[in-house]
């Protein structure tokens, strides 16, 4: 009955000490041993005393390979080796399938985060600082420092920022760690995003730059059986650029503080780097400057989308047009030049320069009987029934419609409306209301957008040019 009233008093403690807390930390390992010991020897000597006058080794210690084997009785000396054994084990030193270091720094950050005790970005200089903060960790502090000033108001945001400097603070530890020059950082877009939008957001566009002009090429695995181009590997190679030069344009479009975007001041932030690029000399890195990300974005935003963003100086607009050919590369650039500058006549700020004349001419080129190498390229992009792209497509013809009929171009319009019932049948549907929307700009996603001013505003004879109803 005493074995039994021992087992149950160990019973009764395990199921207070060990369930509540796994795995258990050194002092209470140490208590645990300590306890199995005693109570193990103490029941084993009454049965098996040991032999009077000779120390008796400590469980769980190293054995002295010098100590005589009659130290112990036999059986006792047997059944120390095998609980030895059993608590040196590695599975209670360890737990079977435990998680990697790095994965128990990120859960430990983020209960520290949740205790919201001090800024997220002094933590992940506090995990620098032992050696411990890594990309995920970075990522997650931006994350939470983002989501406390979702509900500032504006000024205290303004102050938030001004005092904690996420964006700088946050890149001195990214260039000290050197993490910036990994793949996993360059191909992890959330937190280029983020990092970018916050030292746009401090006024530090400089750190920008003079992260865009470092010479850092990344080691990559090139799929040889996606191109054979060495231009494009080194261009691949170079990504990095492309994609912070993509992210600053994103934030100029999206002003921290409701702002109004400057159209003018992201086309200035372009020009720089093409002139960057283009006085860089042979072989130089800036040489291999991406423009194609960002090329793409403010083409989009000064053309379709401009209802968006507001005025844009007629200059810097026939420049960024003049300058396509130097940043738009892949899949049928030739024919894609054309149809992009064809786009921004389209929609050019001056009136007197819009014209349907150059979409006509490229449309043509691309619904001939007999299309070019380039423009089947180009075109299987758009082969894709009911996609975006042919959405856009019927957009981009409708309003070639439309301005051709402005000019007078009537058997022209004519061959592009006869095109459009062709191709976009399935497209075909809208009202003459619809389409005028589309025309005006306010409509480009399919939704109504109140409180638009309509890019032909200044244009006198929009309501009297006959205009066909598409039904």
């Amino acid at each position: 009955m005493k074995g039994s009233a021992v087992f149950l008093g160990l019973k009764d403690w395990a199921s207070k000490a060990l369930h509540p807390q796994l795995p258990l930390n050194a002092r209470e390992s140490h208590k645990l041993l300590t306890t199995l010991t005693g109570s193990f020897r103490k029941h084993l000597d009454e049965f098996h005393p040991p032999i009077a006058g000779k120390p008796q080794p400590r469980l769980g210690t190293v054995k002295n390979s010098n100590a005589s084997p009659r130290t112990l009785h036999s059986s006792a000396a047997l059944a120390d080796k095998h609980l030895s054994s059993i608590l040196t084990s590695p599975l209670l030193s360890k737990r079977s399938g435990s998680t990697s270091k790095a994965d128990q720094e990120f859960a430990n950050c983020k209960v520290e985060l949740q205790k919201d005790t001090k800024d997220p970005i002094s933590l992940l200089e506090e995990y620098d600082a032992r050696g411990a903060a890594t990309l995920p960790i970075a990522l997650l502090c931006m994350t939470t420092f983002e989501k406390y000033l979702a509900g500032l108001s504006l000024d205290q945001k303004k102050k938030a920022v001004s005092e904690t400097e996420p964006g700088r603070r946050t890149l001195m530890w990214l260039w000290r760690s050197e993490l910036h020059q990994t793949a996993a950082f360059v191909d992890d877009l959330e937190l280029m995003t983020l990092m970018t939008y916050a030292l746009v957001r401090e006024s530090l566009d400089e750190y920008l730059w003079q992260w865009l002009g470092l010479d850092m090429v990344l080691a990559h695995q090139w799929d040889s059986s996606r191109s054979q181009n060495a231009k494009r590997e080194i261009f691949h190679r170079y990504r990095w650029k492309g994609r912070i030069l993509r992210k600053m344009i994103e934030a100029k479009l999206q002003p921290p503080y409701g702002q109004k975007p400057d159209l003018n001041e992201v086309l200035d932030i372009f020009f720089r780097a093409i002139s960057l690029r283009d006085l860089a000399s042979k072989g130089d890195h800036m040489e291999y400057l991406p423009l194609n990300p960002a090329g793409g974005m403010i083409h989009m935003a000064v053309t379709r989308m401009r209802y968006q963003f507001g005025e844009v100086d007629p200059q810097r607009y026939d420049r960024f047009k003049d300058l396509t050919k130097a940043w738009l590369f892949g899949i049928g650039k030739d024919t894609g030049v054309r149809l992009n500058m064809a786009l921004m006549d389209l929609y050019h700020p001056t009136s007197t320069k819009i014209s349907g004349l150059p979409m006509f001419q490229t449309l043509q080129e691309l619904f001939s009987p007999a299309p070019s190498t380039d423009v089947e390229q180009l075109l299987a992009i758009f082969k894709f029934s009911g996609s975006q792209e042919n959405h856009l497509w019927y957009l981009i013809m409708v309003l070639t419609v439309y301005r051709l009929q402005i000019q007078g171009y009537t058997e022209e319009a004519v061959w592009v409306r006869d095109n459009i019932s062709e191709h976009f049948p399935r497209l075909d549907y809208h009202t003459h209301s619809n389409l005028q929307q589309f025309v005006n700009g306010t409509r480009w996603n399919g939704q109504q957008v109140d409180g638009q001013r309509p890019i032909e505003a200044t244009n006198a004879t929009t309501n009297r040019v006959p205009y066909p109803a598409f039904t």
